[in-house]
């Protein structure tokens, strides 16, 4: 493992991007190996950490980032602290932004008067006509002033109402109750399936767990123990697996699982289970 000098001063962006070109690779040849993908290392090179999602994603992709270019990932990891404490005092120090200041815009005095008095023109009108109204039937007179007819006023706002349309009912037959050799062995007919796991090559490969959440996976490769881990979000592990390997999630949603670089469908699995295809 290549550790880093205390001493040096280049970024954590300059020192992954300069190791990766001691070695000769590629952003997009690191980017298969460790399955992050262009847009974040790039952006991990340049110092814009914020382009990443979180703090837990950063560190994550960091610390593989650098085990994959042969970097000490505490050393990392430590630096990239303490740049982003620098980047927050800095931050912090610099003067606010004077905003400018704005000015009240009073509306004229004679703008004012005429929405007054197109304001009160309606209501003397009304007045005058009910006035004239009133001294007519006192008279005795019938009075053929015509009435104007009174502006409806705007209906008041209601709450929604929520239609909720029914189906009409369809006649389902139920599938009858499927017995537990039937579930193991997979015969089962007329029954939506997730897609068929593939089989583990003649001569063995590599299972890699990356995680999006917390999760706790139970794990059995070959004729090893079996172990069990409590994951946190972004991190990663992987096994070396002869002919079988099974896997038990408590939450395959969070999970993504490769199978010598090529990803499985997961389709809400919550157990995983890979054979050789050569039987033994």
């Amino acid at each position: 493992m290549f550790a880093m000098d205390n001493s040096s001063q280049p970024t954590v962006g300059a020192l992954l991007r300069n190791r990766r070109q001691e070695l000769g690779l590629s952003v997009a040849e690191v980017a298969a190996k460790t399955h992050i993908r262009r847009a974040y290392l790039e952006a991990l090179e340049a110092d814009h950490f914020e382009v990443l999602p979180g703090d837990a994603y950063q560190s994550g992709f960091l610390r593989n980032y650098a085990g994959t270019l042969g970097l000490e990932p505490g050393s990392v990891l430590r630096q990239w602290r303490e740049q982003s404490a620098r980047m927050s005092d800095d931050r912090i120090t610099e003067p606010p932004a004077v905003s400018p200041v704005l000015t009240a815009v009073t509306p004229p005095v004679c703008s004012r008067r005429r929405s007054v008095l197109l304001l009160l023109i309606p209501l003397l009108l009304v007045g005058a006509i009910a006035l004239f109204l009133s001294g007519e039937n006192r008279n005795g007179a019938e009075a053929h002033f015509p009435v104007p007819a009174p502006v409806p006023s705007a209906p008041a706002l209601s709450e929604p109402t929520i239609l909720i349309v029914q189906p009409h009912p369809v006649e389902k037959t139920l599938p009858s109750p499927v017995s537990v050799t039937e579930a193991s062995t997979g015969v089962v007919e007329d029954q939506a399936a997730p897609a068929a796991l593939p089989d583990i090559p003649d001569g063995g490969s590599v299972i890699r767990l990356e995680t999006l959440g917390p999760l706790t996976v139970e794990v059995t490769v070959d004729s090893r123990p079996l172990q069990r881990y409590v994951l946190s979000t972004a991190s990663a592990l992987q096994w070396n697996v002869g002919r079988r390997a099974r896997l038990a999630l408590d939450n395959p949603a969070v999970a993504r699982v490769w199978l010598g670089g090529k990803p499985l469908d997961l389709a809400g699995r919550s157990e995983i289970v890979l054979q050789s295809e050569i039987p033994e």
